[in-house]
């Protein structure tokens, strides 16, 4: 015996780390897949008190594991309990027809989502959230359906359902989006949707929209340099979208710096508008011809008026304005025929 077994007494065997308990070798967690597969680990080595403690943990988190119960009918099985087994297996056969109700009804939700019929898409999604379906996808959906019913207090609330809950949800930056846009569309909270803007694009920085959001969200809270930043990176991003270019040529014009005003309205003209956007092809011209009035460019203001009357040939303010550029160049017949026409058309000089 050497000299620390004399003094300590019996050294300890090779192998005493192999005999520690398994409860000590592990790292606490609240990962249901790894409690569940330890758990089941345990049951095949007859570690039973492991096994009990690991599921109890599952059923903590999640009181309605179905494969929790099932690993815990194993369990009794083990332990001589039958009727405690049969108990198990059986409440794991009603949760399992719970969850396959639940499922048809988030089906039925999604269906009726898609279909734009948002009042039954709620209506199904409460039925699979009753019957403890709570994806991160029910959540999303139904509050998407709530803004669209004009519920965006209950919007805001299933949002931050997925938020607090469902990290992992694919998701996850359009559901800080939509939290953003009612935020800023409808309850007039910019810190909010600043917070959740930036939250998307942390999540997802190649998405153009939200810089594009985002932008127009800095531009109200007069952050100018900011706007131009988003915008120029929206652009960065989807260089064909014309309505990004209208948008910074708006905020050009107010600074009153016209010469970049008139190059984004080019590009917006160039790139063409659909039905789809928010402004129209009339829209760019007739702003592109009060840039360049105001850069008394009156020549070629006048053909970007003709523009716009081609474009919509009713439009009183059309002439109108064309009558003003008329005034500008000396022209006072051509205005008095645009004034007239103006009037004919219905429109009425702003004060």
């Amino acid at each position: 015996m050497n000299f620390f077994q004399k003094l300590f007494g019996k050294s300890k065997p090779d192998n005493f780390h192999t005999k520690q308990t398994e409860s000590e070798q592990e790292e606490p967690t609240a990962d249901i897949k790894i409690l569940l597969e330890r758990a089941k680990k345990k049951i095949k080595k007859n570690n039973i008190d492991g096994a009990s403690t690991d599921i109890e943990a599952i059923l903590k988190i999640d009181p309605n594991s179905i494969e929790a119960y099932m690993a815990r009918s194993d369990v009794k099985k083990k332990q001589k309990d039958e009727i405690g087994a049969k108990e198990d297996f059986e409440y794991a056969g009603i949760l399992l027809k719970r969850l396959d109700k639940g499922l048809k009804a988030h089906e039925k939700g999604l269906a009726k989502y898609n279909e734009s019929d948002y009042k039954s898409a709620i209506m199904h999604f409460n039925d699979a959230i009753s019957f403890n379906i709570e994806l991160g996808q029910t959540y999303h959906l139904r509050g998407l359906s709530k803004k669209y019913t004009g519920d965006y207090r209950g919007a805001l609330i299933d949002f931050e359902k997925v938020i607090d809950f469902h990290p992992a949800y694919e998701e996850l930056a359009e559901v800080y989006y939509d939290s953003g846009k009612i935020k800023y569309h409808k309850i007039d909270d910019y810190e909010g949707t600043l917070k959740d803007y930036n939250q998307s694009i942390k999540l997802k920085p190649t998405n153009a929209d939200i810089y594009f959001s985002r932008a127009i969200l800095k531009k109200s809270m007069d952050d100018t340099d900011g706007a131009f930043e988003d915008y120029n990176k929206s652009i960065e991003l989807n260089p064909s979208d014309a309505e990004t270019f209208f948008s910074r040529a708006l905020l050009y014009m107010s600074l009153e710096n016209y010469s970049e005003a008139i190059t984004d309205l080019n590009n917006v003209i160039k790139l063409g508008l659909s039905d789809a956007d928010s402004v129209s092809l009339f829209d760019a011209y007739a702003m592109r011809a009060s840039c360049k009035l105001l850069s008394k460019n009156y020549v070629e203001a006048i053909k970007d008026f003709d523009k716009t009357i081609e474009l919509e040939p009713e439009n009183g303010k059309a002439y109108f304005e064309r009558g003003e550029a008329w005034l500008l160049i000396g022209d006072n017949q051509k205005a008095a025929e645009d004034k007239f026409m103006a009037i004919k058309l219905g429109y009425e000089e702003e004060d």
